[in-house]
């Protein structure tokens, strides 16, 4: 039998914690959402344009067939896949301009020594 201060106890610690989750969760994405899926190296997506606005909070949803990366050049950002694997890239649009969106697939690393491989789509950021 549990006495009534170790109830409190364990009752306060369960409240913190669901505390400090709803504190330090995610923000919901309210800003743009794009998705590409990858299938045999080729991209769902005819090359285009994802267009943003400055300081938008963006997400990109990425799965693959295949190994291999996305690429956001500029920002600096990536997400490594596995095959059969479909993963989010968020991300704050911190700075104006247009950013090459690439992937780099497991084939294609050893064949390509430049790292740049064809656009899928480019990400334009605008001023607000």
């Amino acid at each position: 039998m549990i006495d009534k201060s170790t109830l409190r106890t364990i009752l306060l610690g369960m409240m913190s914690c669901l505390y400090m989750h709803a504190l330090f969760a995610a923000e919901p994405v309210t800003g743009p959402h794009f998705r590409i899926e990858m299938r045999s190296g080729k991209s769902s997506i005819a090359q285009q344009r994802f267009i943003v606005k400055k300081d938008d909070i963006v997400l990109i949803r990425c799965s693959s067939d295949a190994r291999g990366q996305l690429h956001v050049h500029g920002y600096r950002l990536s997400l490594d896949l596995k095959s059969g694997e479909t993963q989010d890239l968020q991300f704050k649009a911190y700075a104006t301009g247009r950013y090459r969106i690439e992937w780099h697939g497991e084939l294609q690393e050893s064949s390509n020594k430049n790292h740049h491989g064809p656009a899928l789509a480019t990400l334009e950021v605008r001023p607000q």
